[in-house]
């Protein structure tokens, strides 16, 4: 925990934040014969920058947000001088899966709903993995659902929306709840952050069903991007799974019978074409449900 402005702040996503550009580094950097000394030397100042920013406590490395527990405490400091509002909880759909591409796929994911987000006039807004959290103050939950809901739709007709790279559609659902009370800050949030999870449950179930019908040659690789977005898969769910390829379709994937997890070896196999229909049956999957 940091110390800002008597507030004590949570710097467990600045860690999770370190840690991801460090990553990022030990991939994007080849360790070169006598290129040792250059090697050291970056990844020195990615720790020194990274623990500035948590000593900062302040924004997210990726988006330039502020963090959300920074977010949060400047909510409720508003609500304590008398402001009202409505919280808003955006859930990006499938931000693993656009990491699935390539990390940078996921960063750029993530700065592009930023960068809409910012456009939208929130007084406070936050980032914590792939949820944004939004305070808009003086504005009632209608209204802020009309107006941005529109808002929104007007930047997918615009293609604002999409990831640059690949070109796939960003997805995202969002609920919100107007507040007064600092008391109730943290209640509301909590009731969101539930909402968003039933829903991403949702749309994994109705994914499912989408995968099921497909032939089999599509399905083998839907079903891994399935496991790989489903965050409590059971490894003997995916082992099983993986038993029920033929010879032809392990040796395509470059699994085994008993594999149990989904990691990035098995992913690079899967084509981007597949990773795309996957995203279509995401949108599909929101559009049928009627979300947002």
């Amino acid at each position: 925990m940091s110390d800002n402005g008597n507030e004590l702040v949570n710097d467990v996503d600045v860690a999770w934040g370190a840690a991801g550009e460090t990553a990022r580094l030990l991939t994007d950097l080849a360790v070169r014969e006598g290129g040792r000394d250059e090697f050291a030397e970056k990844i020195g100042q990615t720790v020194v920058d990274q623990a500035r920013k948590i000593v900062e406590g302040e924004r997210d490395v990726v988006t330039g947000l502020l963090l959300n527990t920074v977010a949060r405490r400047n909510v409720a400091q508003r609500l304590q001088h008398g402001e009202d509002g409505t919280m808003m909880v955006l859930d990006m759909v499938g931000l693993k899966h656009l990491n699935t591409f390539s990390h940078t796929t996921g960063d750029n994911g993530l700065i592009t709903v930023a960068k809409v987000l910012k456009e939208f006039g929130f007084a406070e807004l936050g980032r914590k993995g792939d949820e944004f959290y939004g305070f808009v103050t003086g504005m009632g939950e209608g209204e802020f659902e009309t107006k941005f809901r529109d808002f929104i739709r007007m930047k997918q007709e615009a293609g604002e929306l999409m990831e640059k790279e690949t070109g796939i559609p960003l997805l995202s659902y969002w609920d919100c709840g107007q507040i007064s009370d600092p008391k109730d800050l943290n209640g509301l949030v909590s009731r969101l952050d539930k909402q968003t999870e039933d829903v991403k449950a949702e749309v994994a179930e109705k994914v499912l069903q989408m995968i099921e019908v497909q032939p089999l040659e599509q399905k083998s690789g839907l079903m891994m991007l399935y496991f790989n977005l489903k965050v409590r898969a059971k490894p003997e769910e995916i082992a099983q799974f993986a038993r029920t390829l033929d010879e032809r379709l392990r040796n395509q994937y470059g699994i085994t019978g008993n594999r149990n997890r989904i990691d990035e070896e098995t992913l690079k196999y899967i084509p981007a074409s597949l990773k795309q229909d996957f995203q279509k049956l995401q949108e599909r999957a929101l559009r049928e449900l009627n979300l947002n």
